[in-house]
């Protein structure tokens, strides 16, 4: 049995079946959209995903207070859709509406959130946020001096709907013709 080509068949068939899917962050983990809010643009990657004890953390570019936050974005959940529009609605829905994410440490000033007056410049930032990526740092056992927990992600994603719990929040965002099963008591 030549293993490889078992390996690339499997490949092969998953792709043939359109309702065998793994969604767009599984296969690419840069997002760009023009049409983000207030219509400007955003972006979104997956910075690190492993196992979701160490949660998932996104690089995140989006509009606000007259410029562009760049933010390292902590989340519980992991963020996929089969259409980037879904993706990021998706995204909006944990990140602004769920408010599923998790402040985490910092060393200097651009760690984890910076603001920039211009895209380009929110990019640049983004790259420094990338590079001093550490999980180790960003969430350590046991802080060293002059870490501190930066809390700016909180002041970008608000929500009308802080507060409330259980069925009071709006449904996942879907695509057409699917529908939410419970999966708990």
């Amino acid at each position: 049995m030549n293993v490889h080509a078992e390996i690339q068949a499997l490949k092969n068939r998953l792709a043939q079946n359109t309702r065998c899917q793994t969604g767009l962050m599984a296969e690419n983990n840069v997002f760009f959209r023009n049409n983000g809010p207030r219509c400007s643009p955003e972006l979104l990657t997956l910075i690190y995903a492993d196992d979701p004890f160490f949660g998932y953390w996104y690089g995140h570019i989006v509009r606000s207070n007259g410029g562009y936050a760049s933010i390292l974005s902590w989340m519980t959940v992991y963020i996929n859709a089969p259409s980037q529009q879904l993706l990021f609605r998706r995204f909006h829905y944990h990140a602004y509406i769920r408010q599923r994410y998790e402040p985490c440490y910092a060393q200097g000033p651009d760690d984890v959130f910076a603001h920039s007056a211009s895209f380009s410049e929110a990019l640049a930032k983004l790259h420094v946020i990338i590079d001093r990526f550490d999980i180790e740092k960003r969430w350590p056992d046991a802080p060293a001096p002059g870490d501190h927990v930066d809390y700016r992600i909180s002041e970008v994603y608000t929500s009308d709907y802080a507060g409330t719990t259980g069925s009071d929040y709006p449904p996942l965002p879907m695509q057409p013709g699917l529908f939410l099963a419970k999966t708990s008591p």
